[in-house]
């Protein structure tokens, strides 16, 4: 919500959402959806301000991903109160002008390495979550070692379906789109920041394929009305991660936004509140485009 909140445009100092803000920054860390979704809030919002949050989210993902690469939900793998993270900001990165603060320089990189060694294995709906987290805290330049993407990007790749297309879990299931948008998202994102362009993974063109030939924005292909809005946005996410207008022959956003537009409650929602989220992601176009370089690291 806070997240929707933020790109909805709404101003930050109302009580809603510094009562969102607040519960997000004193809460315990618990769950990989969670804590996925804080980090990309705040490194949106101020990733100098709230680096240290931002050092203690990464900290979490790398700590539960699983052994084969996956994430699971995190519950029962807390991290340790004395688990050593970042905790301070780096306040010699800023200066202030007045009353504004102004980044002096990128700040520092902070590489977080694991504590401990995760689960067997998790689902692919918390582990594209997972990696829209790092992404965040990568752009915070706090960074995982190589190892944690390499591992999640072997993953993706093993548990890709012959058709091209992503399940919930790996290989034997059908795929459907949610999943596949998903995944082809998370692989953009790991090829990135590994230094590599995704155009050059054959995986990632075989996922975009398969969601161009199943493509639909009025259900979620191959789980027909379930997760509708979950499969939207992340469909945005995978549209502005690849820099495609289309799928196949269709316009994404296009054919998307009319969608959404029609389907609107006359209340202005989209019948619940996740839904709404989801559908107000989708139309601002809320996921940051990569920079147009790789990073080369």
């Amino acid at each position: 919500v806070l997240y929707t909140l933020f790109h909805a445009g709404v101003d930050p100092k109302t009580p809603l959402f510094q009562d969102l803000l607040h519960k997000i920054l004193t809460t315990e860390l618990e769950t990989t959806y969670t804590v996925a979704l804080q980090a990309m809030v705040l490194q949106e919002m101020d990733p100098i301000k709230y680096r240290w949050r931002l050092a203690q989210c990464a900290q979490f993902l790398v700590d539960n991903q699983c052994q084969n690469g996956q994430w699971p939900y995190g519950e029962q793998t807390k991290i340790p109160k004395d688990v050593p993270t970042f905790q301070k900001p780096d306040r010699e990165d800023v200066e202030t002008v007045g009353k504004k603060q102004k980044r002096k320089k990128k700040p520092k990189r902070i590489v977080i390495r694991p504590q401990r060694s995760g689960i067997d294995k998790g689902d692919n709906s918390n582990s594209q979550y997972a990696i829209l987290g790092l992404r965040a805290c990568m752009e915070a330049n706090i960074w995982p070692t190589r190892d944690v993407l390499s591992l999640s990007l072997d993953w993706w790749r093993q548990a890709q379906q012959n058709d091209g297309g992503w399940a919930y879990h790996g290989l034997g299931s059908s795929s459907y789109g949610s999943m596949t948008a998903g995944a082809v998202g998370s692989v953009v994102i790991l090829q990135h920041y590994l230094g590599r362009q995704w155009k050059r993974d054959i995986g990632a063109r075989k996922g975009v394929q398969w969601i161009g030939k199943s493509f639909s924005v009025t259900d979620n292909p191959g789980k027909t009305t379930s997760w509708h809005y979950y499969y939207l946005y992340a469909l945005e996410r995978t549209g502005v991660l690849t820099g495609l207008q289309k799928f196949g022959k269709s316009d994404w956003y296009k054919e998307g936004a009319n969608y959404l537009l029609d389907a609107q409650g006359s209340d202005g929602s989209w019948k619940s509140l996740r839904n709404t989220c989801f559908a107000i992601l989708f139309l601002k176009r809320a996921t940051p485009p990569l920079k147009k370089v790789a990073t080369g690291r």
